[in-house]
């Protein structure tokens, strides 16, 4: 879902200082607040994170969005009324992200195996 240029998303499972938490909205975009720029906001209250900076993402032609690799020098909110920003956020594309294997689950595997012995003991009794 988007408005005015910034991307929200619903429902967000990660962790959040070190316990599992969801974030009931992420916010990414390229200008926010008063059209400000380069910052991160947390709202414990609405369960909500903002991520704000220009160039942090592209969209593409078919809609999707591309997360960019990059340093970016952020702040929070006390850079509106004149703070500094000294965060620094860097953003990585993990090597080998797209090269991935999946593993079959372990109930996939149990019920090939069962299903394998089944036909075995089908067809040892047929031989008898």
């Amino acid at each position: 879902m988007t408005w005015n240029g910034i991307i929200n998303i619903q429902n967000v499972s990660g962790t959040f200082n070190g316990a599992a938490y969801t974030f009931a909205t992420v916010q990414l975009g390229a200008t926010g607040w008063n059209n400000f720029t380069n910052y991160w906001a947390f709202g414990s209250g609405t369960k909500s994170f903002e991520l704000i900076a220009p160039g942090l993402f592209t969209w593409n032609s078919n809609g999707s969005v591309t997360l960019n690799v990059g340093n970016l020098t952020m702040g929070d909110y006390n850079m509106f009324s004149g703070g500094v920003s000294d965060y620094h956020l860097n953003i990585v594309d993990p090597p080998g992200a797209n090269s991935l294997i999946s593993t079959p689950e372990p109930a996939s595997l149990i019920l090939l195996s069962v299903g394998g012995l089944a036909l075995g003991a089908l067809r040892r009794r047929k031989a008898a």
